[in-house]
C-alpha cells in the first residue's frame, strides 16, 4: 500500500473509496496499517490542490489498478457466511412471501370452487337441490342398493304460465318455492326431490308398495291446498317409472318417467301415471310420424275435411271448420290424436297450419266464382303462432295470394293461449280483425275458463266445448250454458255449440237460443267434393 502515500489526496481519496468497497465486499477486514494509512489520506490538501498533481494517462489506470487489493469476486457462500443474519432474513422473506402466496392462492381457488360447488348443487330459486345433484345422489342411492325397486317420479305444476301472467312472476316464484319446500317435507329417509326445470320436479321413492302409490297420491292432491298458494287453485299431473332389476341410468329413468308424465297430463288432473309398455310403443310410434311428417307434407298427404256449422233453426249452413287429415299412403286414414298432440310438441303444427290454410284458400278462390252466397271458413292455428310476430304477414300474405277476402276466412284459437299470454293475443286480434278477419274463440269451458275473458277477447265468435252438452240433462250443466250464451249475445258474439250428436242436445239448445251447432247430428267432416255438395243443398 506504499502507493497511497505517492498520491495527492483527491486521487488517494479515489483510489480509498474502491479499495474500501472491495474490502466490503471481498476482502477481509483491513489491517491496523491500513486503517493508520486511511487516517494519513483524510489528513491531506485541499481536493483541488490534490487533483492538480494527479498524474494522468496510462500512468493513472497503472496506480489504480496497483491500489485494488484482490479483483477476484466473491461467491454466494462467502457472502452468506460473512452475512449470515442478513442472508437468513432475505431467506425468511423470500420463503414467507412464497408460502403467502400460496395461501392466497388456495383460499380463492376454495372459495371458487364452493360457489361453483353452490351453483351446481343448489337451485338458486327454491334453495333445494339442483337437478345435477339429484342425479348425483340418484346414481349414488342405485349403486348402493343394487336390485331395490325405486321409483323415479317427474312432476309437472299445471298452468304455471298462467299464473305468471295474471298474478306475476313473484306468485309463480312463490308457487314453485311452496311446492319444493312441501315435497321435501314429505320425503322419508332414503329418498331425495329437486326441481329439474322451470315447473317441472323429480322425486326417487325408496318403492312402488301400496303405501307409497298411496302416499304420492295424497301428495299430489294435497299441493294444491299449500296455505302461500292455494289462492293459485294449481293442479299436478305426474309420471312414474319403477326401476326394474339393477337398472343404473337415472337419466334413461328421468325420460320415462317424463314420457309418463305426458300421458299423464293429457288426461285428468292430480293423478299419477305408471310407464309401461305401451307408453313405449307410444314413443316408437311418434319417431316413425317425425320421420316421415316432412316427407308426407311434400307429397301432399295432408289435406282439410269440412265440417259444417249449421243454423239450427233454419238448417241453412252458415260456415264450416276445416279440420287436416292425414291419408297416409300404406295406413289409409290416421286419426288427428295420434299426430296433433305430437306436433304441437315439436313445433311442426307451424308448418301443418300454414299448409292447411293455403290449401283452404286455395278452394275459397275456386268457390268464390261457383257459389254466390259463399259462407266463412274457419282453420284452426296452434298457439305457437301467437308467438311468431310474422304471422299476421304470413296469413295475409296467403289470402292475398289467391284473392281471398278476410271476411270469408277466419281464424279459430283454442281459449287456452288466452292463458299464456292474452295481451299478445289481443293485440294480435285486434290487429286481425281491423283488416277483415274474424276470429273464433275454440274449446270454450275446456279449461280454465273465465268469463273475464269474454270481456278482454275481441272475438267475433265463442264456440262452446263439447263438455257443456255431453251431460246436458242435468240441471246445473243447462243453467251454466244459458247463462254464458247470454253473456256471449249481450257481447255481441255469435256462439257456436261444438259436439253436438243428438236431437236433446240440438233441441235444449234452441231453447236457449243458441242458434249455430257443429257436430255428428248435423254432418261428420266432408272431404272436398262431399262438402261441395253440402254447400249446394245448404246454402
Amino acid at each position: 500500500m506504499d502507493i497511497m502515500k505517492r498520491l495527492p489526496g483527491a486521487a488517494a481519496a479515489l483510489i480509498l473509496a474502491v479499495f474500501s468497497l472491495n474490502l466490503l465486499w471481498s476482502g477481509p477486514a483491513p489491517a491496523a496499517s491500513e486503517r493508520s494509512l486511511v487516517t494519513e489520506i483524510v489528513r491531506e490538501d485541499s481536493v483541488a490542490e490534490a487533483f492538480a498533481e494527479v498524474p494522468a494517462g496510462r500512468e493513472m489506470d497503472e496506480l489504480l489498478v496497483e491500489a485494488l487489493p484482490d479483483n477476484r469476486p466473491a461467491t454466494l457462500s462467502e457472502v452468506i457466511k460473512r452475512n449470515p443474519l442478513i442472508a437468513f432474513m432475505l431467506l425468511a422473506g423470500v420463503v414467507g412471501a412464497a408460502m403467502l402466496s400460496l395461501l392466497a392462492v388456495l383460499w380463492y381457488r376454495s372459495r371458487t370452487l364452493r360457489r361453483v360447488r353452490e351453483q351446481l348443487y343448489i337451485d338458486q330459486l327454491t334453495g333445494k337441490w339442483s337437478a345435477h345433484r339429484f342425479r348425483k345422489e340418484a346414481e349414488h342411492l342405485l349403486k348402493t342398493s343394487p336390485g331395490r325397486p325405486f321409483a323415479v317420479i317427474y312432476l309437472d305444476i299445471n298452468s304455471l304460465k298462467y299464473i305468471n301472467d295474471v298474478y306475476g312472476y313473484a306468485a309463480g316464484d312463490r308457487t314453485l318455492k311452496s311446492v319444493a319446500d312441501y315435497l321435501v317435507r314429505n320425503l322419508r329417509p332414503g329418498e331425495i326431490a329437486a326441481r329439474i326445470m322451470a315447473d317441472h320436479f323429480a322425486l326417487l321413492l325408496r318403492d312402488w308398495s301400496e303405501q307409497t302409490q298411496s302416499r304420492l297420491q295424497y301428495i299430489l292432491h294435497d299441493v294444491r291446498h299449500i296455505e302461500q298458494i292455494q289462492q293459485f287453485q294449481i293442479s299436478t299431473s305426474a309420471g312414474v317409472y319403477v326401476r326394474s332389476g339393477w337398472e343404473m341410468d337415472i337419466s334413461a329413468m328421468l325420460d320415462k318417467a317424463n314420457y309418463a308424465r305426458g300421458a299423464a297430463k293429457r288426461g285428468l288432473a292430480d293423478v299419477a301415471v305408471l310407464y309401461d309398455e305401451s307408453i313405449r310403443e307410444g314413443i316408437r310410434a311418434e319417431k316413425e310420424i317425425e320421420n316421415v311428417m316432412l316427407a308426407a307434407l311434400r307429397r301432399g298427404e295432408f289435406e282439410p275435411y269440412f265440417q259444417p256449422k249449421v243454423d239450427m233453426f233454419t238448417g241453412r249452413m252458415v260456415g264450416a271448420e276445416a279440420l287436416v287429415r292425414w291419408l297416409h299412403p300404406d295406413k289409409g286414414l290416421i286419426p288427428p290424436q295420434q299426430f296433433i298432440p305430437l306436433f304441437e310438441k315439436n313445433g311442426f303444427i307451424v308448418d301443418l297450419d300454414l299448409y292447411i290454410c293455403e290449401q283452404v284458400c286455395h278452394l275459397l278462390q275456386r268457390w268464390q266464382t261457383k257459389f254466390s252466397n259463399l259462407k266463412p271458413i274457419s282453420c284452426n292455428f296452434s298457439r305457437l303462432h301467437i308467438r311468431n310476430s310474422q304471422f299476421q304477414n304470413s296469413l295475409e300474405t296467403i289470402a292475398a295470394l289467391y284473392n281471398v277476402p278476410p271476411h270469408i276466412l277466419e281464424l279459430e284459437i283454442t281459449e287456452s293461449v288466452a292463458m299464456e299470454n292474452i295481451e299478445t293475443l289481443v293485440a294480435l286480434m285486434f290487429n286481425l280483425q281491423k283488416n277483415g278477419f274474424r276470429i273464433t274463440i275454440d274449446d270454450f269451458g275446456s279449461g280454465y275458463s273465465s268469463l273475464g275473458l269474454l270481456q278482454k277477447l275481441p272475438a267475433n265468435t265463442l264456440k262452446l266445448d263439447k263438455s257443456f252438452v255431453e251431460d246436458i240433462v242435468n240441471h246445473r250443466d243447462q243453467v251454466i250454458v244459458k247463462g254464458v250464451v247470454d253473456i256471449a249475445q249481450k257481447l255481441n258474439m255469435d256462439v257456436v255449440c261444438e259436439g253436438i250428436e243428438t236431437y236433446e242436445q240440438a233441441e235444449f239448445l234452441q231453447s236457449v237460443n243458441c242458434r249455430i251447432a257443429q257436430g255428428y247430428y248435423y254432418s261428420r267432416p266432408l272431404r272436398t267434393h262431399d262438402f261441395e255438395k253440402f254447400m249446394e243443398a245448404t246454402l
